[in-house]
């Protein structure tokens, strides 16, 4: 069984896809207590950022179930990591309230568009993109179509405007942060 802690250190020197936005995760999921993850994928990457940080709980939501992510779960829990698995549609899926949102499902503008409206204000301080290089920059998703990730990203924060940009990068299929403004007010008063 692999241990946690290897597969961080061994996925952050293999320099590929969410290597080098490692660290910046497992900082920004330290002392928060719930993580939503929709495209879990095979428990590597950002998965394994999320679960180094040890939140109170860790939901990972995936349409497919992966056969991987199995020494993932195992991993977690040997760790005592609090882990749940949903294998669904973050479509049809409620969402509960969490302190950072992960997004890196079906990249296209109308999947990211319809999993903002449904769950982007469930969580009470970070929104979290990946591959918004790979499928923004050329202006289109997943699908060849256009728009892109940013638009989607775009339009939710001109009517959410609670919601601003904290970090952009292209580096490693590119990633934006965005943080929700009202989660200073209530750290400030102590909640």
């Amino acid at each position: 069984m692999w241990k946690l802690a290897e597969r961080y250190e061994r996925y952050i020197k293999d320099k590929k896809d969410f290597s080098l936005h490692m660290e910046k995760v497992y900082r920004l999921t330290n002392h928060n207590d719930t993580v939503v993850e929709i495209g879990g994928q095979f428990g590597i990457g950002s998965s394994t950022a999320f679960a180094m940080a040890r939140p109170a709980h860790l939901i990972c939501i995936d349409i497919l179930k992966q056969d991987k992510f199995e020494s993932f779960l195992t991993a977690c829990e040997y760790e005592g990591i609090n882990v749940e698995y949903w294998i669904m549609d973050s479509l049809e899926t409620t969402v509960p309230p969490c302190d950072i949102l992960f997004i890196d499902s079906y990249h296209t503008y109308e999947q990211l568009k319809q999993e903002l409206s449904l769950h982007g204000n469930k969580s009470r301080k970070y929104l979290i993109f990946h591959d918004t290089a790979t499928y923004c920059c050329g202006n289109t998703g997943q699908d060849a179509k256009s728009p892109g990730l940013l638009a989607a990203i775009n339009e939710f924060k001109a009517v959410n405007s609670q919601w601003c940009e904290v970090y952009k990068t292209e580096e490693c299929n590119g990633l934006i942060i965005l943080l929700n403004s009202n989660s200073l007010s209530l750290e400030k008063e102590g909640k």
